[in-house]
């Protein structure tokens, strides 16, 4: 073989190799100016943070890595793994979309060290996509009241149907015993007041919920919050990002 062309050949396989283990990462948290969240970076070039900065990155492999300045330094990315590229996708549209530009993501800047539970908690404020993990129930959550009240749940369009006392002074309640929740199945959640003393109704609320059950063979909570985002449960995702911090 000539010098010429096996030198070029070392250097084709030198540049090759160096791309294989050039992983991307994402930037899910900063106080860093320069690196916003949603940002997504080279794990084979230098990265410099300033003393007092903190920066957490998601690999393409779901690692989570938090970097403290004063720091100089390649983040170690490692190898680029096959399909990660799509995490780091999902996750930069859930950290960086327009909705968290617009301040829903400001419930994960506030949540450093958030429990990860209260990502499968699901509030009763809106008609919603219900993440489930793999073989639980939701935790529903409302307003704690100074009264007990009664959560009634049906499985739509004509499915069965349990009531459960929601007891006074909490603000979370497990589902419905016996009531069978199925993935893609939609659920009417109706939460009312006990009747008062003189007999007039309290007031009732009703939530649509629609169940996705989570697989159970996602590698890490980072694959578990992009498969969330990507169908539907949007606030659940944040909220586990947040707690991994």
């Amino acid at each position: 073989m000539r010098p010429v062309l096996a030198s070029f050949l070392a250097f084709l396989w030198v540049a090759m190799a160096q791309g294989a283990f050039a992983g991307q990462l994402i930037v899910i948290d900063s106080t860093a100016p320069e690196l916003a969240p949603g940002q997504v970076i080279d794990g084979s070039k230098v990265l410099g943070i300033a003393a007092g900065a903190r920066v957490t990155l998601i690999a393409e492999d779901g690692k989570l890595t938090t970097l403290k300045g004063p720091f100089s330094g390649r983040p170690g990315a490692g190898p680029g793994v096959p399909g990660g590229s799509g995490l780091i996708g999902s996750l930069s549209r859930l950290v960086g979309g327009p909705s968290a530009a617009s301040g829903a993501l400001g419930v994960m800047r506030g949540s450093r060290g958030a429990d990860p539970a209260d990502a499968w908690a699901v509030n009763l404020v809106r008609s919603v996509n219900v993440c489930v993990r793999a073989g639980a129930t939701p935790v529903l959550r409302g307003k704690k009241s100074r009264m007990a009240k009664i959560l009634t749940v049906k499985a739509l369009p004509d499915g069965a149907e349990k009531s459960v006392e929601w007891p006074a002074g909490s603000d979370r309640i497990g589902w419905p015993e016996g009531l069978a929740l199925t993935d893609g199945g939609r659920y009417l959640a109706r939460v009312s007041s006990r009747k008062s003393l003189a007999g007039m109704s309290g007031r009732t609320t009703e939530t649509i919920l629609v169940a996705h059950r989570v697989p159970g063979g996602l590698p890490s909570d980072a694959h578990r919050a992009a498969w969330m985002a990507d169908i539907g449960c949007i606030g659940q995702a944040r909220a586990l990002l947040a707690g991994l911090r």
